[in-house]
């Protein structure tokens, strides 16, 4: 089986379609393209991966295709974001480096939490899910809030 993803005149990816191999069995070859055209009445259709081992990663829906370096990208996060040359989205805070917050507990454990980003701050922000303390990251550590 080979996925297809149908892309709109911006390079949008509208919808991913899987065929037969028998429709085309070697990857990237443009007779799938071709298959996929005759089949769904025309449009612009380029194969993807389920796996990423080619066009950098797989197609998601919303996302868009580079022609120019022949990759899928995914869906922008946040406006602040940025494409690196790896075509990954970038915030324009580093990731937090620790996930876990120092601090007394009752259990003696650390304290690890899911991570999210204020877009509207242009911070990280945590929760410890022990205490339920809000923590920001202020690039080196976690603070409360």
């Amino acid at each position: 089986m080979k996925t297809f993803a149908k892309l709109d005149e911006n390079n949008v990816l509208l919808t991913i379609v899987v065929v037969d191999d028998d429709a085309c069995s070697v990857d990237m070859a443009p007779e799938g393209e071709t298959y996929c055209q005759n089949l769904f009445n025309g449009g612009t259709w380029k194969q993807t991966s389920p796996e990423g081992s080619f066009r950098k990663r797989r197609a998601s829906k919303g996302g868009t295709y580079d022609p120019v370096n022949n990759v899928f990208i995914n869906i922008k996060p946040f406006d602040s974001w940025t494409l690196d040359n790896e075509f990954e989205w970038q915030a324009p805070v580093t990731y937090p480096s620790n996930q876990d917050w120092s601090h007394n507990n009752d259990s003696g454990l650390p304290d690890v939490y899911p991570i999210s980003w204020d877009e509207e701050n242009q911070r990280w922000l945590g929760t410890a899910r022990i205490s339920q303390t809000n923590l920001v990251w202020n690039s080196t550590s976690w603070e409360a809030l």
